[in-house]
């Protein structure tokens, strides 16, 4: 939830009275409880962002965790950040609710804050440093889940092009609805704009068990005669979903499954060779994670200008094939696989890079190993002189002398 009265967890909060009244509606066997920090209230502003959970469903590991570290010191609402474990599977997902400063209040913007001219609205430099915060803050595990797998959701108010989203795809996130809806999706309409403030970003080891994302078009559609705030027509009003907000809702499908975390290195030795020399390529396929990979793959297609020489090291179930080695078995925790084979360099120069890659559970990790050829010297130029000294008709017994020049 974004924007919600921040008053509190208590009884008579207006987050408990939202809860109060989903569980008065729900149907038997469905109940919602609320998120609580263990906070009085989330910051200082009117509103805050809050999170909602199913009880049959998933429960919360661990405490709830937020930032009030600059720049969620002030404009920007502090996050909040909880684990939850999927009772059916025992797995885990910690969900933070974001709400960056808007495009509003520009007469107060300075500096960077300010217009740049460049369609992003004032307070561009803000959410931009909100984005790299809670990236960083999220990388230390602050709810001690010990789980990798993070979503980001909330409003960020800043389109899908936009710098704080560009932050959060360098920090190893993805935009989820540019993955699945496309370049099309909306979420908000603004002045007959379109677009989406309202994100779902997931970091790389959640990505994989992602199974579908949509906007729910139950909002921005709708006319502002029938909105929830003083736009509202009395005569309009009907108890139904529609208008219930003026941003759409974010839906994400999750199938949560712990994935093996492998680490793939490449070398080869030596580093610089002459044309028709061997090589030797190692590669060690390790297992750094918690699980187990049972599906491990492994390919490298060498380049064209070396060829395959043999195993020195060969796994079994190790394969070559016209240039192609290829691999899959299990590799158990803290296990290695190491591939070893000889290669003949046919490049006459340049250098030569050879990329393996590695999948398991639909993650992949490759690394890459370069070479350099020395060019053969070139010919020589020589040339040969000889002479003979004297060089006409001598007696019989008489000495000669011959001088033979080389050069080059």
């Amino acid at each position: 939830l974004a924007e919600i009265e921040n008053d509190g967890y208590g009884p008579d909060s207006a987050l408990q009275n939202l809860v109060d009244g989903l569980n008065a509606a729900a149907q038997p066997g469905t109940t919602y409880a609320l998120v609580d920090p263990g906070l009085p209230r989330l910051g200082g502003d009117e509103i805050a962002v809050a999170l909602l959970f199913r009880v049959e469903t998933v429960a919360p590991f661990g405490p709830a965790a937020t930032t009030d570290a600059y720049p969620f010191d002030a404009k920007n609402r502090q996050p909040l950040a909880q684990t939850f474990s999927h009772l059916a599977t025992d797995e885990r997902l910690t969900v933070v609710v974001n709400h960056l400063k808007s495009k509003g209040s520009c007469e107060s913007a300075t500096d960077l804050n300010s217009d740049q001219g460049d369609g992003q609205g004032c307070w561009n430099a803000l959410r931009v440093d909100a984005a790299v915060v809670l990236a960083d803050w999220l990388a230390t595990d602050p709810t001690g889940s010990g789980d990798p797998d993070v979503l980001i959701v909330g409003d960020l108010n800043a389109y899908a092009m936009e710098d704080p989203i560009a932050a959060l795809k360098a920090a190893g996130y993805t935009d989820l609805i540019a993955g699945y809806a496309g370049a099309d999706a909306y979420s908000y309409v603004y002045s007959g704009q379109a677009g989406y403030l309202d994100h779902a970003l997931s970091n790389a080891s959640l990505t994989p068990q992602v199974i579908g994302v949509t906007i729910w078009h139950i909002n921005a559609d709708e006319p502002r005669a029938l909105d929830y705030n003083d736009h509202n027509q009395p005569a309009l009003y009907q108890p139904n979903l529609f208008r219930s907000s003026d941003h759409d809702p974010v839906l994400v499908g999750l199938t949560l499954h712990s994935a093996a975390e492998l680490a793939l290195s490449k070398t080869v030795s030596p580093s610089s060779v002459r044309a028709g020399s061997q090589l030797t390529y190692t590669i060690m396929l390790e297992n750094v994670g918690s699980h187990a990979a049972t599906t491990g793959y492994f390919t490298d297609e060498l380049p064209a200008q070396v060829g395959f020489a043999g195993w020195v090291e060969q796994p079994a179930g190790a394969t070559e094939d016209d240039g192609l080695v290829t691999w899959n078995g299990n590799v158990g925790m803290t296990d290695a696989v190491t591939f070893t084979f000889a290669v003949t360099n046919n490049a006459s120069s340049g250098t030569v890079t050879n990329t393996a890659w590695c999948r398991s559970d639909d993650l992949s990790w490759s690394d890459e190993a370069t070479f350099t050829v020395e060019p053969l010297p070139p010919s020589p130029l020589l040339w040969l002189t000889k002479t003979v000294e004297p060089d006409t008709d001598v007696p019989l017994e008489s000495v000669v002398t011959y001088s033979i020049r080389l050069g080059n």
